[in-house]
This record gives structure tokens, C-alpha cells and sequence, in this order.
């Protein structure tokens, strides 16, 4: 099973249900007012780095590409083929194209803890 994926500037790229890329974002927690770091910082202005994997999915360029249910449909199948995994956030974008626009859906998610 192949579908088009986003690339970094935007156009379409063939890809497999197995494809994962990691993201890195940051993530900061709080601590006891005034409790600080070494470095002046309070525990809450440090940031801690963490990962987390996505894909981006689109339906074939040309007649249909805007079908927004048929893409939810073949998300849905691929997030099941990934098996057991914690959804944390889906984004949608639309690209506009000659053909009209083409909208695509990134999904971030981590393994399911056991």
C-alpha cells in the first residue's frame, strides 16, 4: 500500500505504510516557585527535549484529491496498520493546485505503552 506524502517544500512524495520519521519538539515542566537551576532558570523556563514519530498523508494527485472522507478513510487504515499506537495530535493542510485543492493530514503519534 503506497500513498502520497508531503514533502519538506510541500509537493508529493511516494511513501509506504511502514514509513515513520521522527520530529523533535521540546516539552517543559514546572517545579516550586522559585526553585532554579544552576543556570538561573526555574525548573518550568528549562526545556526538555523529546520525540515523537508522524507521517503525512494525501490522496492521489488529480480526480478525487479532495476528497476529505476518502482521506480520513485511508488514515484510519494506516494508523491501524501501525498497531498499537497513542494518537497525540492530527493536523490538516491543504495545498492548492491547478487541479484544485489537495488537502493532507500529518498525524503524530508514539508507541503504546505497555
Amino acid at each position: 500500500m503506497t500513498w502520497g506524502f508531503l514533502g519538506l517544500e510541500g509537493g508529493p512524495v511516494v511513501g509506504t505504510a511502514g514509513c515513520t520519521s521522527l520530529l523533535y519538539g521540546t516539552s517543559g515542566r514546572s517545579a516550586p516557585a522559585g526553585q532554579r537551576d544552576g543556570r538561573g532558570l526555574r525548573d518550568h523556563e528549562r526545556m526538555e527535549s523529546w520525540t515523537i514519530k508522524h507521517f503525512s498523508q494525501a490522496n492521489p494527485a488529480g480526480t478525487g484529491q479532495d476528497d476529505v472522507p476518502a482521506l480520513l478513510r485511508r488514515v484510519a487504515d494506516s494508523i491501524e496498520s501501525l498497531g498499537l499506537v497513542e494518537v497525540q495530535d492530527l493536523v490538516m493542510h491543504t495545498e492548492v493546485t491547478a487541479d484544485g485543492g489537495w488537502p493532507s493530514l500529518t498525524v503524530y503519534f508514539s508507541d503504546a505503552e505497555d
